[in-house]
Protein backbone atom coordinates (compact mmCIF):
# COMPACT_ATOMS: atom_id res chain seq x y z
CA UNK A 1 0.00 0.00 0.00
CA UNK A 2 2.66 1.87 1.08
CA UNK A 3 4.49 1.67 -2.33
CA UNK A 4 1.71 2.22 -4.09
CA UNK A 5 1.14 5.62 -2.51
CA UNK A 6 4.51 6.32 -3.24
CA UNK A 7 4.45 5.95 -6.74
CA UNK A 8 1.11 7.81 -7.20
CA UNK A 9 2.78 10.70 -5.14
CA UNK A 10 5.70 10.65 -7.39
CA UNK A 11 2.95 10.94 -10.61
CA UNK A 12 2.03 14.40 -9.05
CA UNK A 13 4.66 15.57 -7.22
CA UNK A 14 8.21 16.49 -7.87
CA UNK A 15 9.21 16.72 -3.90
CA UNK A 16 8.28 13.67 -1.84
CA UNK A 17 8.65 12.62 2.25
CA UNK A 18 8.67 9.42 3.34
CA UNK A 19 8.20 10.02 7.38
CA UNK A 20 8.74 7.43 9.64
CA UNK A 21 10.55 5.89 12.71
CA UNK A 22 13.50 3.84 12.14
CA UNK A 23 12.74 0.12 11.32
CA UNK A 24 8.98 1.02 9.47
CA UNK A 25 10.24 0.45 5.99
CA UNK A 26 11.14 3.76 4.15
CA UNK A 27 13.97 2.75 2.30
CA UNK A 28 12.60 -0.82 1.73
CA UNK A 29 9.76 0.97 0.16
CA UNK A 30 11.58 3.46 -2.56
CA UNK A 31 13.70 0.22 -3.19
CA UNK A 32 10.97 -2.09 -4.47
CA UNK A 33 9.53 0.68 -5.93
CA UNK A 34 12.49 2.23 -8.17
CA UNK A 35 13.22 -2.17 -8.74
CA UNK A 36 9.78 -2.26 -10.25
CA UNK A 37 9.86 0.65 -12.33
CA UNK A 38 13.01 -0.84 -13.74
CA UNK A 39 11.51 -4.32 -14.33
CA UNK A 40 8.38 -2.64 -16.37
CA UNK A 41 11.07 -0.55 -18.47
CA UNK A 42 12.93 -3.91 -19.35
CA UNK A 43 9.80 -5.22 -20.48
CA UNK A 44 8.59 -2.32 -22.31
CA UNK A 45 11.98 -2.44 -24.08
CA UNK A 46 11.82 -6.35 -25.01
CA UNK A 47 8.39 -5.50 -26.38
CA UNK A 48 10.00 -3.20 -28.65
CA UNK A 49 7.74 -0.09 -27.10
CA UNK A 50 9.66 3.59 -28.55
CA UNK A 51 11.09 5.09 -25.92
CA UNK A 52 8.48 8.53 -26.67
CA UNK A 53 5.79 5.67 -25.83
CA UNK A 54 7.01 4.13 -22.76
CA UNK A 55 4.86 4.01 -19.96
CA UNK A 56 7.47 3.19 -17.31
CA UNK A 57 11.20 4.95 -16.78
CA UNK A 58 13.97 3.85 -15.51
CA UNK A 59 15.40 4.80 -12.61
CA UNK A 60 18.59 5.52 -11.13
CA UNK A 61 19.26 7.24 -7.72
CA UNK A 62 21.78 9.51 -5.67
CA UNK A 63 21.81 9.56 -2.32
CA UNK A 64 22.49 12.28 0.54
CA UNK A 65 22.87 12.60 4.50
CA UNK A 66 22.42 16.15 4.91
CA UNK A 67 23.51 16.40 8.67
CA UNK A 68 26.79 14.57 7.88
CA UNK A 69 27.73 18.01 6.53
CA UNK A 70 27.87 21.74 6.69
CA UNK A 71 24.79 23.69 5.33
CA UNK A 72 27.86 25.64 3.21
CA UNK A 73 29.41 21.55 2.17
CA UNK A 74 25.75 21.15 1.34
CA UNK A 75 25.41 24.04 -1.04
CA UNK A 76 28.48 25.60 -1.94
CA UNK A 77 30.30 28.85 -0.39
CA UNK A 78 32.83 31.61 -1.11
CA UNK A 79 36.46 30.59 0.59
CA UNK A 80 38.28 33.33 2.73
CA UNK A 81 40.73 33.35 0.16
CA UNK A 82 42.08 36.86 -0.86
CA UNK A 83 39.85 37.36 -3.51
CA UNK A 84 36.76 35.08 -2.34
CA UNK A 85 36.16 31.81 -4.89
CA UNK A 86 32.99 30.15 -4.85
CA UNK A 87 33.41 26.15 -3.59
CA UNK A 88 30.42 24.00 -5.27
CA UNK A 89 28.45 22.55 -2.80
CA UNK A 90 27.94 18.23 -2.75
CA UNK A 91 23.99 18.61 -3.14
CA UNK A 92 24.28 21.34 -5.95
CA UNK A 93 27.05 19.24 -7.80
CA UNK A 94 24.78 16.47 -7.58
CA UNK A 95 21.62 17.98 -8.49
CA UNK A 96 23.74 19.71 -11.45
CA UNK A 97 24.60 16.60 -12.96
CA UNK A 98 21.47 14.71 -12.58
CA UNK A 99 19.66 16.98 -14.58
CA UNK A 100 21.96 17.09 -17.14
CA UNK A 101 21.02 13.28 -17.77
CA UNK A 102 17.62 12.41 -19.21
CA UNK A 103 18.03 8.75 -20.04
CA UNK A 104 16.73 7.57 -16.45
CA UNK A 105 14.21 9.05 -14.08
CA UNK A 106 16.80 10.58 -11.69
CA UNK A 107 15.81 10.31 -8.12
CA UNK A 108 17.88 12.59 -5.32
CA UNK A 109 17.31 11.08 -2.09
CA UNK A 110 17.76 13.11 0.86
CA UNK A 111 18.07 10.40 3.51
CA UNK A 112 18.42 12.41 7.06
CA UNK A 113 16.72 14.91 9.93
CA UNK A 114 14.92 17.77 8.48
CA UNK A 115 16.23 21.23 10.14
CA UNK A 116 15.64 24.63 9.32
CA UNK A 117 19.72 24.92 8.61
CA UNK A 118 19.04 23.24 5.19
CA UNK A 119 15.75 22.42 4.18
CA UNK A 120 14.44 26.62 3.73
CA UNK A 121 16.60 26.49 0.38
CA UNK A 122 15.00 23.88 -0.44
CA UNK A 123 11.39 25.49 -0.53
CA UNK A 124 12.13 27.06 -3.77
CA UNK A 125 12.83 23.59 -5.39
CA UNK A 126 10.15 21.94 -4.27
CA UNK A 127 7.67 24.79 -5.14
CA UNK A 128 6.01 25.37 -9.06
CA UNK A 129 9.34 27.06 -9.53
CA UNK A 130 11.32 24.02 -9.55
CA UNK A 131 14.49 26.36 -8.46
CA UNK A 132 17.59 25.85 -6.58
CA UNK A 133 19.30 29.68 -5.95
CA UNK A 134 22.33 29.73 -4.65
CA UNK A 135 24.98 32.44 -2.97
CA UNK A 136 26.86 32.70 -5.60
CA UNK A 137 23.75 33.48 -7.96
CA UNK A 138 23.59 30.75 -10.22
CA UNK A 139 20.03 28.66 -10.31
CA UNK A 140 19.59 25.25 -10.44
CA UNK A 141 16.40 23.84 -12.42
CA UNK A 142 15.21 20.48 -12.10
CA UNK A 143 14.59 18.97 -15.01
CA UNK A 144 11.53 16.53 -16.27
CA UNK A 145 12.78 13.56 -15.07
CA UNK A 146 14.44 14.89 -11.60
CA UNK A 147 12.33 13.80 -8.43
CA UNK A 148 13.38 15.04 -4.75
CA UNK A 149 12.91 12.19 -2.48
CA UNK A 150 13.19 12.60 1.99
CA UNK A 151 13.67 10.13 4.05
CA UNK A 152 12.63 11.37 7.67
CA UNK A 153 11.60 10.37 11.31
CA UNK A 154 9.30 13.13 12.04
CA UNK A 155 8.29 17.12 10.69
CA UNK A 156 8.43 18.66 14.24
CA UNK A 157 11.17 21.23 12.95
CA UNK A 158 9.41 21.57 10.24
CA UNK A 159 7.66 24.96 8.29
CA UNK A 160 4.06 24.88 7.31
CA UNK A 161 5.88 26.29 3.82
CA UNK A 162 7.83 22.97 2.99
CA UNK A 163 5.10 20.37 4.87
CA UNK A 164 2.86 22.41 2.24
CA UNK A 165 5.21 22.16 -0.77
CA UNK A 166 5.89 17.82 -0.56
CA UNK A 167 3.78 15.01 -0.81
CA UNK A 168 3.74 12.98 2.32
CA UNK A 169 3.74 9.35 2.60
CA UNK A 170 3.70 8.26 6.38
CA UNK A 171 4.55 4.81 7.40
CA UNK A 172 3.62 3.58 11.13
CA UNK A 173 6.32 1.66 12.45
CA UNK A 174 3.19 -0.12 14.59
CA UNK A 175 1.61 -1.12 11.62
CA UNK A 176 4.35 -3.32 10.11
CA UNK A 177 5.62 -4.30 13.36
CA UNK A 178 8.82 -7.08 13.90
CA UNK A 179 6.70 -10.35 12.74
CA UNK A 180 7.63 -9.64 9.16
CA UNK A 181 11.07 -9.92 10.16
CA UNK A 182 10.77 -13.37 12.40
CA UNK A 183 8.54 -14.70 9.49
CA UNK A 184 11.48 -14.23 6.95
CA UNK A 185 13.96 -15.23 9.62
CA UNK A 186 12.40 -18.25 10.51
CA UNK A 187 11.87 -19.27 7.48
CA UNK A 188 15.78 -19.51 6.82
CA UNK A 189 16.31 -21.25 9.05
CA UNK A 190 17.55 -24.78 8.94
CA UNK A 191 16.02 -27.63 10.27
CA UNK A 192 12.77 -29.10 9.80
CA UNK A 193 9.27 -27.67 9.73
CA UNK A 194 8.19 -28.79 13.17
CA UNK A 195 11.42 -27.48 14.52
CA UNK A 196 10.95 -24.04 12.47
CA UNK A 197 6.77 -24.29 13.93
CA UNK A 198 8.85 -24.25 17.39
CA UNK A 199 10.83 -21.37 17.18
CA UNK A 200 8.06 -19.55 15.90
CA UNK A 201 5.93 -20.89 18.70
CA UNK A 202 8.21 -19.62 21.48
CA UNK A 203 8.28 -15.86 20.16
CA UNK A 204 4.16 -15.83 20.25
CA UNK A 205 4.88 -17.43 23.60
CA UNK A 206 7.31 -14.63 24.89
CA UNK A 207 8.03 -11.84 22.87
CA UNK A 208 4.16 -10.31 22.96
CA UNK A 209 3.61 -10.16 26.34
CA UNK A 210 7.79 -8.79 27.46
CA UNK A 211 7.17 -5.91 25.18
CA UNK A 212 4.17 -5.01 26.35
CA UNK A 213 5.66 -4.93 30.08
CA UNK A 214 8.81 -3.42 28.65
CA UNK A 215 6.59 -0.52 26.96
CA UNK A 216 4.13 -0.02 29.91
CA UNK A 217 5.85 -0.55 33.34
CA UNK A 218 9.78 -0.05 32.33
CA UNK A 219 12.31 2.87 31.86
CA UNK A 220 15.06 2.72 29.13
CA UNK A 221 17.87 5.14 28.63
CA UNK A 222 17.97 5.33 25.52
CA UNK A 223 14.52 5.12 23.69
CA UNK A 224 14.80 1.93 21.44
CA UNK A 225 12.47 0.45 18.78
CA UNK A 226 10.35 -3.57 19.14
CA UNK A 227 11.77 -4.19 15.97
CA UNK A 228 15.24 -2.99 16.31
CA UNK A 229 14.92 -5.49 19.99
CA UNK A 230 13.63 -8.28 17.97
CA UNK A 231 16.18 -8.40 15.39
CA UNK A 232 18.68 -8.16 18.30
CA UNK A 233 16.96 -11.32 19.33
CA UNK A 234 17.34 -13.04 16.45
CA UNK A 235 20.99 -12.06 15.49
CA UNK A 236 21.66 -13.25 19.35
CA UNK A 237 20.15 -16.50 18.69
CA UNK A 238 22.07 -17.30 15.86
CA UNK A 239 25.63 -16.44 17.50
CA UNK A 240 24.61 -19.00 20.52
CA UNK A 241 22.41 -21.23 19.27
CA UNK A 242 23.67 -21.97 15.45
CA UNK A 243 25.61 -25.25 16.52
CA UNK A 244 22.87 -26.90 18.87
CA UNK A 245 21.82 -30.01 17.65
CA UNK A 246 19.99 -32.75 19.99
CA UNK A 247 22.10 -35.57 21.30
CA UNK A 248 21.21 -39.10 19.76
CA UNK A 249 20.46 -40.50 23.05
CA UNK A 250 18.62 -37.24 23.81
CA UNK A 251 14.74 -37.33 24.40
CA UNK A 252 13.22 -34.55 21.94
CA UNK A 253 11.26 -33.19 25.11
CA UNK A 254 14.50 -32.79 26.47
CA UNK A 255 16.34 -30.90 23.37
CA UNK A 256 13.15 -28.66 22.82
CA UNK A 257 13.61 -27.25 26.66
CA UNK A 258 17.14 -26.46 26.55
CA UNK A 259 16.88 -24.55 22.91
CA UNK A 260 14.09 -22.64 24.94
CA UNK A 261 16.04 -21.86 28.00
CA UNK A 262 18.65 -20.76 25.07
CA UNK A 263 15.99 -18.59 23.45
CA UNK A 264 14.72 -17.27 26.79
CA UNK A 265 18.21 -15.90 28.09
CA UNK A 266 18.26 -14.22 24.00
CA UNK A 267 15.26 -12.31 24.86
CA UNK A 268 16.69 -11.25 28.41
CA UNK A 269 19.61 -9.76 26.80
CA UNK A 270 18.29 -8.19 23.97
CA UNK A 271 14.54 -7.21 24.19
CA UNK A 272 15.15 -6.97 28.08
CA UNK A 273 18.86 -5.91 28.21
CA UNK A 274 17.92 -2.38 27.39
CA UNK A 275 16.00 -1.36 30.65
CA UNK A 276 17.06 0.29 33.70
CA UNK A 277 18.64 -1.32 36.28
CA UNK A 278 15.16 -0.78 38.58
CA UNK A 279 12.66 -2.04 35.49
CA UNK A 280 14.82 -5.09 35.82
CA UNK A 281 12.44 -6.63 38.08
CA UNK A 282 9.28 -6.07 35.30
CA UNK A 283 10.82 -8.27 32.96
CA UNK A 284 11.99 -10.47 35.32
CA UNK A 285 8.16 -10.94 36.78
CA UNK A 286 6.92 -11.89 33.67
CA UNK A 287 9.40 -14.45 32.47
CA UNK A 288 9.05 -16.20 35.75
CA UNK A 289 5.03 -15.29 35.10
CA UNK A 290 5.20 -17.01 31.86
CA UNK A 291 7.20 -20.10 32.48
CA UNK A 292 8.45 -21.07 35.81
CA UNK A 293 11.96 -22.36 34.51
CA UNK A 294 14.35 -20.56 36.40
CA UNK A 295 16.16 -20.01 40.16
CA UNK A 296 14.26 -19.00 42.42
CA UNK A 297 17.24 -16.89 43.51
CA UNK A 298 18.23 -13.15 42.36
CA UNK A 299 16.51 -12.34 38.81
CA UNK A 300 16.89 -13.95 35.62
CA UNK A 301 19.32 -11.19 34.77
CA UNK A 302 22.10 -13.02 37.14
CA UNK A 303 21.89 -16.58 35.13
CA UNK A 304 23.05 -17.92 32.16
CA UNK A 305 23.48 -21.01 30.50
CA UNK A 306 25.56 -23.95 31.89
CA UNK A 307 26.05 -25.87 28.42
CA UNK A 308 27.32 -28.36 30.65
CA UNK A 309 24.34 -28.97 33.19
CA UNK A 310 21.88 -27.82 30.11
CA UNK A 311 20.10 -25.44 32.91
CA UNK A 312 20.64 -21.92 34.46
CA UNK A 313 23.67 -21.07 36.36
CA UNK A 314 24.41 -18.04 38.37
CA UNK A 315 27.10 -15.29 36.38
CA UNK A 316 29.30 -15.64 39.45
CA UNK A 317 30.50 -19.20 38.70
CA UNK A 318 32.65 -17.55 35.97
CA UNK A 319 34.27 -15.03 38.26
CA UNK A 320 37.64 -15.99 39.45
CA UNK A 321 37.88 -17.26 42.99
CA UNK A 322 41.84 -16.31 43.00
CA UNK A 323 41.73 -13.46 40.57
CA UNK A 324 44.76 -11.23 41.47
CA UNK A 325 45.79 -7.48 40.18
CA UNK A 326 48.67 -7.98 37.46
CA UNK A 327 51.53 -5.60 37.93
CA UNK A 328 50.56 -2.79 36.32
CA UNK A 329 49.77 1.09 36.88
CA UNK A 330 46.37 0.76 39.58
CA UNK A 331 44.70 2.87 36.65
CA UNK A 332 44.90 -0.05 34.56
CA UNK A 333 43.53 -2.85 36.31
CA UNK A 334 40.27 -4.38 35.65
CA UNK A 335 38.32 -5.83 37.64
CA UNK A 336 36.32 -8.49 36.89
CA UNK A 337 32.68 -8.02 38.01
CA UNK A 338 29.63 -10.19 37.04
CA UNK A 339 28.87 -7.26 34.69
CA UNK A 340 32.09 -7.53 33.00
CA UNK A 341 32.12 -11.06 32.28
CA UNK A 342 28.22 -10.92 31.05
CA UNK A 343 28.85 -7.88 28.89
CA UNK A 344 32.14 -9.28 27.31
CA UNK A 345 30.05 -12.36 26.70
CA UNK A 346 27.65 -11.00 24.98
CA UNK A 347 29.65 -8.97 22.92
CA UNK A 348 31.59 -11.35 22.44
CA UNK A 349 29.17 -13.81 20.78
CA UNK A 350 27.62 -10.89 18.50
CA UNK A 351 31.44 -10.17 17.22
CA UNK A 352 32.10 -14.06 16.34
CA UNK A 353 28.76 -14.33 14.52
CA UNK A 354 29.71 -10.59 12.24
CA UNK A 355 26.44 -8.80 14.29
Amino acid sequence: MKIFQLYENKVTRHGNMLVGATMSGKTTAWEILADALNLLNAEEKEKGVKKEDQKYNSVKWEALNPKSISTDELYGFFDESSPPQWQDGILSSILKRICQETNHTQWMLIDGPVDTLWIESMNSVLDDSKLLTLNNGDRIGLSRNVRLLFEVENLSVASPATVSRAGMIYLDIEELGWRPYVSQWIAARPGTDEFREFIDSLFEKYVPKVLKVKKTSCKELTETSETACVINLCKLYDGLCRNLKKAEDEEPEAFLLYVEKWFVFCLIWSVGATVEEESRREIDYILRDIESMFPHQNTVFEHYINTEKKDWSPWEEKLQSNWKPVEKEFHKINVPTIDTVRNRFIVQTLLDCNS
